[in-house]
């Protein structure tokens, strides 16, 4: 038992002055915040529940960006140029909670409308303070567990069917409200 123990306090050592340079890792989080990064880090260590990537250079979430990263709970990706998300990019988070992508440059006609669907169990969605009319929202029931759902209300907002199948939603919040009308609400 005592050498699983070493082995186990080695591992953590080890891993965290491997990624002392590119990331601050403390059990189960890694916050690599203002590192100036422009892509998905695939070397940090694949336990990480909480990931703290805002404030870089990212334009692109790629195909399956974060499949090393299968126990991630938490992602925030906040103040980044980021307008492109491949349709799989989210592949392989099943039981991913929260998802931060406030302060981008999404727009939904330029990524599919079932880029979410591998996020069956998220609580929570920021896409705020983007800019560009919300994505709308599928006839699938795909975030049928959310709870906080945070979207700007621009221009002509369609909200589809599949927002009304968000039974669990608590809280919806409207930012950069320019809405000319909406449908559906």
């Amino acid at each position: 038992m005592d050498c699983k123990i070493l082995l186990l306090v080695t591992f953590y050592i080890i891993s965290k002055l491997a990624y002392a340079d590119i990331c601050e890792l403390s059990a189960l989080f890694a916050n690599c915040s203002q590192r100036g990064l422009s892509q998905i880090s695939q070397n940090l260590p694949e336990y990480i529940t909480k990931l703290e990537l805002s404030e870089n250079a990212i334009t692109k979430i790629g195909s399956k960006a974060f499949k090393t990263y299968g126990k991630l709970l938490i992602l925030h990706l906040a103040n980044h140029k980021i307008s492109i998300l491949d349709s799989d990019a989210f592949v392989g988070l099943c039981e991913f909670k929260v998802l931060s992508l406030t302060r981008n440059r999404l727009d939904h006609t330029r990524y599919t409308n079932n880029v979410f669907r591998p996020l069956k169990n998220i609580q929570e969605l920021y896409l705020n303070r983007n800019m560009r009319s919300p994505p709308p929202f599928e006839k699938e029931k795909v975030m049928v567990h959310l709870k906080i759902l945070s979207i700007d209300l621009c221009g002509s907002s369609d909200f589809g069917i599949g927002f009304l199948k968000m039974m669990h939603l608590q809280k919806l919040t409207f930012d950069h409200c320019l809405a000319c009308n909406s449908k559906n609400l």
